[in-house]
């Protein structure tokens, strides 16, 4: 075969991929050609996913194989989704679709039809799951703390507390924990370790707001009583002082920022360094909600939230915020806007398309008070409590939010701590006169 047929049959190849390409591409989107008509009449694609994955599709009760799954060629309107699984509670919800455009349902989460609730601990008095979603730490009503994996077995031998502590603190490798008691004193617990397990800071007594750094091991980060922001080696026990006459801090992966007296925000870096100061002109900032990316929520002390965009202040996006909190991807904020309401925030998610960017997004409004809520596993519902009842709703509201009802018996008023993919929720629970560590299955085994 000579050069110039080479060349003749490459060309060839080439207009029959740009020619072919976007047909493929269109025929994807939901396009479909009309045998009668020039013009290409539009059609729509829904797209499935679920956890778990394999549940059965039905669109208008007729059967769609298994997720993931796309369904294409609906035509516009409404149509209705059903997914089942067996073991799980079904799902169902009418959606419209658009003309020309794929509609995504994804992250929908199937939850069982019957729970399966397990006691962990008795006699407990708080709890802590570590970062890694593999160990938790368990504080018993003798002050002694106990170590377990998620398959419920004992990690080392128990450990005797000096007393009941305030709070507990995992660092961000799962390593460590941090044990405040309410003295502001502070005992160190290396997991790792086989023999002596704690080491009591004295250095660090009277020191509040303590935090793990989240990019350096072995270091914290707190405010003194002299309103100075510190750093703490856990190995050198040594204290370096990072800027004085701070008010509140939060850190980046990159950056820590401090809310100075003077109500500017200062930037330093992760070993402290001071880089700039952000001027402000607003009413005083009560705290820094701060994502690894660097995105940053204040929040006042009037209780409005507002935004830091490229070095300015944004109009309040909330004027009365109880709590605030990023998503996992860090791109929007969960609003509890009153003590019984719950709104989101979208900042800058371009899938979740279903939330409309820069407004106020109602999720939950209910006659009773919502306590502890947080994200869920992935981003895609919230956690939550009313009164005795443990609770998760969608935060995709189209057709309307479905919500799963974890436990509804003596729940402790405790914020609850979600498992490694959202497979299981830990919560305090009474029985017969104590307190459980209770844990709740969110898939069927």
């Amino acid at each position: 075969m000579n050069i110039i047929i080479r060349y003749s049959l490459l060309t060839l190849a080439l207009i029959a991929f740009l020619i072919i390409a976007p047909a493929v591409v269109l025929y994807a989107m939901g396009y479909r050609p009309h045998t009668l008509q020039i013009d290409t009449p539009q059609v729509g694609v829904l797209l499935i996913d679920t956890f778990p994955k394999r549940a059965q599709v039905h669109v208008n009760e007729n059967e769609k194989g298994t997720t993931p799954q796309a369904v294409p060629n609906l035509k516009p309107g409404t149509v209705t989704l059903s997914l089942t699984k067996e073991g799980y509670k079904p799902w169902e919800k009418n959606l419209e679709i658009r003309s020309g455009m794929a509609t995504e349902i994804q992250g929908t989460r199937l939850f069982p039809s019957t729970p399966n609730i397990q006691n962990i601990a008795s006699d407990t008095e708080t709890f802590s799951l570590s970062p890694n979603r593999q160990i938790i730490a368990i504080i018993n009503n003798k002050n002694t703390l106990n170590l377990k994996n998620t398959e419920d077995e004992e990690i080392g031998t128990p450990i005797k507390l000096k007393e009941k502590p305030e709070g507990l603190l995992w660092s961000p490798e799962s390593t460590l924990i941090l044990i405040q008691y309410k003295d502001a004193t502070y005992e160190i617990v290396d997991v790792k370790e086989e023999t002596e397990k704690t080491t009591l800071l004295q250095t660090l007594k009277g020191t509040q707001d303590i935090i793990w750094h989240p990019r350096i091991p072995g270091r914290l980060l707190g405010l003194t009583k002299e309103n100075q922001l510190v750093s703490f080696s856990i190995s050198s026990k040594k204290t370096n002082i990072i800027a004085e006459n701070t008010r509140t801090f939060a850190p980046s992966s990159k950056k820590i920022y401090a809310v100075s007296t003077t109500n500017n925000i200062e930037v330093y870096n992760q070993r402290g360094n001071w880089e700039e100061t952000i001027e402000t002109d607003t009413q005083p900032i009560k705290a820094l909600h701060v994502t690894p990316a660097g995105s940053i929520a204040l929040a006042f002390e009037d209780k409005s939230i507002a935004l830091l965009e490229k070095d300015k202040i944004s109009e309040p996006i909330s004027r009365n915020t109880e709590y605030v909190s990023w998503s996992p991807s860090g791109k929007m904020l969960l609003l509890q806007t009153a003590h019984n309401e719950i709104h989101i925030y979208n900042v800058d998610d371009d899938r979740m398309y279903e939330i409309p960017k820069e407004k106020l997004h109602l999720i939950i409004r209910l006659s009773s008070t919502i306590t502890n809520p947080q994200w869920f596993a992935g981003g895609r519902h919230i956690v939550y409590q009313i009164n005795n009842e443990i609770m998760i709703t969608e935060i995709d509201t189209r057709d309307h939010p479905i919500t799963y009802t974890v436990d509804s018996t003596n729940a402790e008023e405790t914020k609850t701590s979600v498992g490694e993919d959202g497979e299981s929720i830990f919560y305090l629970k009474k029985a017969d006169n104590t307190t459980n560590l209770t844990r709740t299955m969110l898939i069927v085994e």
